[in-house]
């Protein structure tokens, strides 16, 4: 089967390039013939991407913007199917990433409503996402599929953890991630526990801006903006803790990459991470906006190392089954039209 995937933001965007890699490896490994395709292919290069597919997918942040109107007209006139995926779709993370004007809003909500009525499916990573969708469009309810994104299951050549008490996020550094709230909770951990280390990996997105709010707090924190695949795994590796602050985030693949190497996660009640999470089990849950409820989370794993084992063998073992291969074997019925399957 021939299996368009495309991105109306590009290909370089990291989280899409993330997924679509990770999706496509195990789709070519069961012989089917998978083209990525980006918003830079242009008018002429789309119409002949969806022409030679037999099934496109197309994946959507918060937002619609030329190429994902394009990549719709290409659908419908030249009748192929296709179905749309979105990493996010909420009034909350709205509130706080995209502060769109109401009337912005509603409008934007009816367009993004006609390219879905000819689509097949429409795809969520997370029960949250799928939640927010639903409400945004109830009518489609039906045709709606939560589809979990996965992790890369190759084997990382790493070291070993150390004894360091060092606490790792991955990030983009925006509102939405919480990165203010979470460099406020640190400052209360460095009371208690000054050895204790901060590393923050991410493109940022902020200008600088939470460098220098960790400036002016006197934090020691470290931005590493975005690393190889490679150090990224050896920090994972090093960390004791991993933590994510988010105020809203339907997806954050981060918390399960970081459960697949066997730590202790802390996130917020903030959407996707609760599909991951059982609190008190495979980690641990604060609410999110709460510095005092991060703060003590972080305190409680850095002082407890027997706890920090346990969630982390506990998470280890809930994430090893979210691999890409499980997710594309999710979305195969969905792009061959298998309703028994889909069912």
């Amino acid at each position: 089967m021939k299996i368009l995937l495309f991105c109306p933001y590009g290909l370089s965007e990291p989280t899409f390039k993330i997924v679509f890699e990770g999706l496509a490896a195990p789709l070519r490994r069961q012989g089917h013939d998978v083209r990525l395709s980006g918003g830079s292919a242009g008018a002429r290069g789309l119409w002949e991407d969806v022409g030679w597919a037999d099934f496109a997918h197309a994946a959507a942040g918060n937002r619609v913007n030329s190429s994902m109107l394009m990549f719709w007209a290409a659908c419908v006139a030249r009748r192929r199917r296709y179905g749309i995926s979105f990493h996010s779709f909420t009034k909350q993370r709205r509130a706080c990433h995209y502060p769109f004007p109401a009337w912005k809003w509603r409008l934007h909500v009816g367009l993004v409503g006609r390219i879905l009525s000819g689509a097949e499916w429409i795809g969520a990573p997370s029960r949250f996402c799928g939640a927010e969708l639903a409400a945004a469009f109830p009518w489609a309810e039906p045709r709606l599929k939560v589809v979990h994104w996965g992790f890369d299951a190759v084997a990382r050549p790493v070291p070993p953890a150390g004894d360091r008490p060092l606490v790792l996020c991955v990030s983009r550094l925006a509102p939405y991630k919480g990165i203010d709230i979470l460099l406020a909770a640190w400052a209360g951990v460095l009371e208690k526990r000054p050895d204790a280390e901060l590393a923050i990996c991410g493109a940022d997105e902020s200008g600088g801006h939470y460098q220098d709010l960790a400036r002016r707090l006197g934090l020691k924190a470290r931005f590493l903006g975005v690393v190889s695949r490679e150090r990224l795994w050896q920090l994972f590796a090093q960390a004791r803790v991993f933590v994510l602050a988010s105020r809203c985030d339907a997806a954050p693949m981060a918390v399960l990459e970081a459960m697949s190497f066997g730590k202790a996660v802390l996130a917020t009640r903030s959407g996707g991470a609760e599909d991951f999470i059982e609190d008190g089990e495979t980690g641990l849950l604060a609410p999110a906006e709460n510095v005092a409820a991060l703060r003590d989370g972080l305190l409680r794993l850095l002082e407890d190392a027997a706890l920090c084992r346990r969630l982390g063998q506990r998470a280890r073992a809930a994430a090893a089954p979210r691999t890409w291969e499980a997710t594309a074997r999710d979305y195969w019925p969905l792009y061959s039209g298998d309703a028994a399957l889909c069912a």
